[in-house]
């Protein structure tokens, strides 16, 4: 599934994409980016760097395609 238009991936955006998004700062970018792969963006309650009302207002506009990892 391609990714919705203006939905940036949470597993695939770089540095750059996630720091475009209003709010997210590049602490908070770098801990998204070493705390993949995350199965969808309530994911993110789960870092330190944001709080739930940041979450709340970032899960429109994130999103994840599955990840299989192999075993």
């Amino acid at each position: 599934a391609m990714p919705l238009p203006g939905k940036i991936n949470l597993n695939t955006a770089d540095l750059n994409e996630l720091m475009a998004i209003p709010a997210i700062t590049q602490s908070m970018a770098l801990q998204i980016v070493r705390n993949r792969p995350f199965t969808g963006p309530r994911d993110l309650y789960r870092l330190d760097a944001l709080e739930p009302k940041q979450v709340e207002r970032l899960i429109g506009i994130l999103q994840t395609r599955a990840v299989f990892t192999v075993q």
